[in-house]
C-alpha cells in the first residue's frame, strides 16, 4: 500500500513535529511526505511546496494540497490513500494505521474517510451549484445524508483521487471561490460521483482511531489527548486543548517517541 502524507504548514517547528509524529502510524506502508509551507524549509519530505503567506482560512487549507498531490501524480506517483492535514494535527500513538487503511480503502474502496462536522449542514445546492457547472461536475440528484466532513484531518482513497485528477480538480479551477470548506468540498465531490466515505464520529461522540475537532459554537476547549482511550491514533487541533499547552503537548508525545524508538 501507498500512501502520500500531506501537511499544510505555518509553523516550521510545529509543521516538523507533526510529520514526526503520524510516521509511525504510516510505518508500516510506503509512504512519501509533501509540505506546503511560505518558506523553503529544511524537512524531510519528497517536496515542499511554497505559497504566499495571505489570510486564507484554516478550512481552505486542503486546497493547497491537492496541487502538491496533483504534482506527485504528474511524476509518475500513484497512491492508495492521501492523508491531508495540517501543523495543528499530532499523532498520539505508535501503533501502525495500515490495518484500518486497508479496511477503509483496500477492501471497501472508500472515497473518503474523515469526521463528520456536527456542526454544519450541507449548504444549498443553489450555492455551489455555478461552480460545480463550471467544473463539469454534474449531478443526478442532491440527496446528503449525513453533515459533512472536517477539514482538519482527511483520507482519500484512490477512487476519489483518480477522479479528481481526470475531471482537472487537483486543485480545482478557482478553487477560492468555493463558498463553504474543504471538507464540505470533499463530501460533495463524494456524493458528486458516487462514491462511497466513511465518517469516524464527531467531536461530540468521537471514534477511534480519529479525534478531530472544528470550531466550537461556544468557545470550549478540548479534552486532553492524553485521556483519550490508547486506540486513539491522530488528534486535530493541538493547540485548542483544555489545560496543557500545545507546546508542552508536543514534548510530552514527542518524549514517548523517543522511549518507543
Amino acid at each position: 500500500m501507498r500512501c502520500l502524507l500531506a501537511v499544510h504548514g505555518t509553523r516550521r517547528a510545529a509543521t516538523a513535529d507533526t510529520i514526526d509524529s503520524l510516521m509511525p502510524l504510516l510505518a508500516d506502508v510506503s509512504c512519501d511526505v509533501v509540505v506546503a509551507a511560505p518558506e523553503a524549509w529544511d524537512l524531510p519530505c519528497l517536496t515542499l511546496g511554497n505559497y504566499q503567506a495571505d489570510q486564507l482560512s484554516q478550512e481552505m487549507y486542503g486546497f493547497r494540497l491537492l496541487a502538491l498531490l496533483h504534482g506527485c501524480i504528474q511524476s509518475g506517483r500513484q497512491y492508495d490513500v492521501v492523508l491531508l492535514t495540517d501543523d495543528r494535527c499530532l499523532g498520539i500513538s505508535g501503533a501502525p494505521l495500515k490495518q484500518g487503511l486497508k479496511l477503509w480503502f483496500e477492501d471497501h474502496g472508500l472515497g473518503a474517510v474523515g469526521v463528520a462536522d456536527e456542526h454544519q449542514r450541507y449548504a444549498p445546492f443553489a450555492k455551489f451549484a455555478p461552480l460545480l457547472a463550471r467544473w463539469d461536475v454534474r449531478y443526478a440528484g442532491w440527496k446528503p445524508n449525513r453533515p459533512p466532513f472536517l477539514g482538519g484531518v482527511l483520507l482519500l482513497g484512490k477512487p476519489l483521487v483518480t477522479k479528481l485528477y481526470s475531471q482537472g480538480l487537483l486543485p480545482p479551477p478557482q478553487w477560492r471561490e468555493w463558498p463553504t470548506t474543504f471538507g464540505d468540498f470533499v463530501s460533495v465531490m463524494c456524493e458528486a460521483f458516487k462514491l462511497p466515505s466513511f465518517s469516524v464520529g464527531t467531536p461530540a461522540n468521537p471514534r477511534n482511531p480519529l479525534f478531530v475537532a472544528g470550531v466550537d459554537p461556544e468557545g470550549r476547549r478540548l479534552i486532553s489527548p492524553q485521556l483519550l482511550r490508547e486506540e486513539f491514533m491522530i488528534y486535530h487541533p493541538v493547540d485548542q486543548v483544555y489545560g496543557p499547552s500545545e507546546h508542552e503537548l508536543r514534548a510530552g508525545y514527542k518524549n514517548l517517541r523517543a522511549g518507543r524508538r
